[in-house]
């Protein structure tokens, strides 16, 4: 520290004045806590799960894909995708590519006619 500077503390001993307050008084059991809140209408914080829920399954391959693609779909439609890949047990990548090759194929014959 420079000699130019001045302690703000220097004045004051911060050991002598420090005094631990007393303990605070202990928490109510859980069971009367519960009892409490209910009585007087306090809604719990805690979540309430009304259907269990159904972890998804991991959707990770190694295929070389490596570009995002970020649309913005309908639940309906995307829980129409999953439901495919998961029927297919096929990536979602490669769902896709077979959507596209399907809908090209599609457009094609809607050409011709």
């Amino acid at each position: 520290m420079s000699e130019d500077r001045v302690n703000s503390f220097a004045a004051v001993n911060l050991a002598d004045d420090f005094k631990p307050e007393k303990k605070p008084k202990p928490a109510l059991p859980q069971e009367e806590t519960d009892k409490l809140a209910e009585s007087t209408g306090f809604p719990s914080r805690q979540p309430k799960l009304e259907k269990p829920v159904k972890p998804t399954r991991g959707k990770r391959y190694r295929t070389g894909r490596n570009q995002q693609l970020n649309l913005k779909v309908t639940s309906d439609s995307m829980e129409r995708f999953y439901k495919l890949a998961d029927d297919m047990n096929a990536p979602l990548g490669e769902v896709f590519d077979q959507a596209i090759t399907a809908l090209i194929a599609a457009r094609k014959n809607i050409k011709k006619r």
